[in-house]
């Protein structure tokens, strides 16, 4: 029987654009869109200006865009702002499973692989569908580890990354396990800076996507990496989660169903957990024409 890994290995590898029906297309597509502007936004923020800065310092000539900018750079050196612009407002899309913000590792990596692979753009919309099952597959047992204090959306976008960056390398299904595996050895991520305002939660995503495209291209260089780094005594699951239980679930109707049509959008700028009080906020505000300058103090409920 196969791995966990090798199945989704072989899924992501395998995947062909004219397999997709045109509701994952488009899905696909908005998907992108949304994470275009919202980087947009991102790109107003210090935490961005400090990834810019830094990607600027590492990076050597390429043929992958810096957003915003224009200027060219090596995907993994394009990804740090570019992933940090999605991600840093919280607007990102979002997925159930893995509880991840999969678009903001995903779409930035498969943009510049793609950039620099000189890949189609069949090739990079099928690469993103992939990789949004592989990373929301991969966190199947992510509420788990959300509550021992790992951040899920950090975690599992390493395999997402991973996966995005394979496909557009051309990985066949023994490269992309490989790449996989190498990933689940780099993953990490907690959740203290959330407690305390810090800014590296906002390059969390950017860190898995640089992981991820070096996975990728030391597994088609000859990496071999652990095909149980799931499932295995010591993998991601019992190591993160705490437990192996029902792990097989991350495979239910693989090549069936396409996780990226569930994916979710946000309204508002903000931890999808505050959706709702945005809305209520902002209807408020819309209803009775509120002076926020007249507001001295907020209190919520959230049952």
């Amino acid at each position: 029987m196969q791995t966990i890994i090798e199945s989704l290995a072989q899924f992501a590898s395998e995947l062909q654009y004219g397999q997709l029906p045109p509701a994952v297309v488009d899905k696909a597509k908005v998907c992108v869109l949304d994470l275009l502007g919202i980087a947009v936004a991102g790109s107003c923020r210090d935490n961005w200006k400090v990834a810019l800065k830094t990607a600027s310092r590492l990076g050597s000539s390429g043929n992958a865009t810096v957003w915003m900018t224009g200027s060219a750079a090596r995907a993994i050196d394009a990804v740090l702002p570019n992933s940090v612009a999605a991600h840093c407002i919280l607007q990102d899309d979002w997925l159930q499973v893995s509880h991840s913000h999969i678009g903001a590792a995903v779409i930035p990596t498969a943009i510049a692989v793609c950039e620099e692979e000189r890949r189609s753009g069949r090739e990079l919309i099928a690469s993103i569908v992939a990789a949004y099952d592989v990373e929301d597959r991969a966190g199947y047992l992510a509420v788990p580890a959300f509550t021992r204090g790992f951040r899920a959306s950090s975690v599992y976008s390493y395999f997402g990354a991973a996966a995005a960056a394979g496909t557009l390398l051309r990985l066949d299904k023994e490269q992309m396990a490989n790449a996989l595996g190498c990933a689940g050895s780099l993953c990490g991520g907690v959740l203290q800076p959330w407690n305390e305002g810090s800014m590296e939660w906002s390059f969390q995503e950017a860190f898995g996507s640089r992981a991820g495209i070096t996975a990728s291209y030391l597994a088609r260089d000859g990496l071999v990496g652990s095909k149980h780094v799931l499932e295995g005594s010591h993998g991601v699951n019992r190591s993160f989660s705490g437990t192996n239980a029902e792990e097989r679930g991350a495979l239910h109707e693989l090549g069936t169903h396409f996780h990226i049509i569930d994916t979710c959008f946000k309204r508002f700028p903000t931890g999808g957990a505050n959706q709702g009080s945005a809305s209520v906020a902002h209807r408020l505000r819309r209803k009775h024409d509120i002076d926020y300058r007249r507001i001295a103090r907020v209190e919520v409920d959230i049952p």
